[in-house]
């Protein structure tokens, strides 16, 4: 090639994008090739930033990289997504939970796109979604609940880890099926509503079990029901929900996502890790003590899953009238 014609290539972009994807391809047989970053889109000590760090010191023992867990919390998740989306290194990755299916229908503006904008690798667990008070607090049940509404002006507070979280829309479902007013209160993770629910800031919350166990045991927080789809053997003695609200069945699960730049046989490889990893005793058990149930869907599977999730997410908005706030 003579220096004018890759002048012109160059000046016109096409070496370049010719280059870029060259070396995209390459970097999918011997990826990951650097440093991964683990995006979790939420504030730091929630039970999802505390998985994320498990499962990033197994990725790089077993992939030979570092893994390190970035925190970008704030809109739900959407910041830290939208960050991964338009990382051109194909060395971030996004380990959310159900928010990115419910933000499809929660958010009229995103900036990504969590189906054409990335690859599921995996869904890695799945936490029933769990109500409960401050530890303090003298309401026992759910029925306790719904009566303490009548006598406070404007209804009660319920707080979530953030605007278009499962524990939103469960808040805002659990409301309306049991006939009381109520006011959502958003926080950026987990940590700080906590906090908040055991200082008797807020009425309740429909947490996940993986953020809510710790603080059950430690007597922060006590639990009232459960409304999840998998039941867990260390709240074998809550009532379900859903035996008296039989559409309040919400799960929160967590996931992991690569940008699709990164390619087909990459994400395979990176979500067969992730099911290996997810076989390991110790693992499990950690899972389990932390109030989730391990899964391991292969990318597939997982993208089977994220449509139907889509789709149940958007007639609970349409129904609650869920808004951002």
């Amino acid at each position: 090639m003579t220096w004018s014609r890759r002048r012109w290539l160059v000046s016109h972009g096409t070496l370049a994008a010719g280059s870029w994807v060259a070396g995209a391809a390459g970097a999918q047989g011997t990826w990951p090739s650097r440093t991964v970053i683990l995006t979790v889109p939420f504030a730091a000590g929630g039970g999802t930033d505390n998985l994320a760090r498990a499962l990033a010191e197994r990725l790089g023992r077993k992939l030979g990289q570092t893994f390190i867990v970035e925190n970008k919390p704030g809109a739900g998740g959407n910041i830290g997504a939208e960050a991964v989306a338009l990382d051109k290194s194909a060395h971030m990755l996004l380990f959310t939970t159900a928010s990115v299916a419910v933000n499809r229908s929660l958010y009229p503006a995103l900036r990504y796109d969590i189906t054409r904008d990335f690859l599921p690798v995996a869904l890695v667990s799945s936490s029933p979604l769990v109500l409960v008070v401050g530890g303090r607090s003298s309401i026992a049940s759910v029925g306790e609940l719904a009566k303490s509404a009548a006598a406070k002006a404007g209804g009660l507070d319920f707080g979530s880890p953030g605007a278009g979280t499962t524990s939103h829309l469960g808040g805002a479902l659990l409301a309306q099926l049991a006939g009381f007013p109520a006011v959502h209160v958003p926080f950026r993770g987990a940590g700080p509503l906590v906090t908040a629910l055991a200082a008797g800031q807020l009425d309740y919350s429909l947490m996940a079990a993986v953020a809510a166990m710790p603080h059950l045991r430690s007597g922060q927080l006590k639990a009232l029901g459960i409304a999840g789809r998998r039941p867990l053997p260390d709240l074998a003695t809550v009532p379900s929900l859903s035996q008296t609200y039989t559409r309040l069945e919400v799960d929160n699960w967590q996931a992991l996502f690569a940008p699709r730049l990164l390619g087909e046989a990459a994400a395979a490889r990176l979500g067969a890790a992730v099911a290996d990893v997810l076989k390991e005793p110790d693992v499990r058990a950690r899972v389990y003590a932390d109030g989730a149930t391990p899964v391991g869907l292969a990318p597939e599977a997982t993208a089977a899953f994220l449509k139907s999730e889509i789709e149940r997410y958007a007639k609970l908005v349409k129904d609650t009238g869920a808004k951002v706030e």
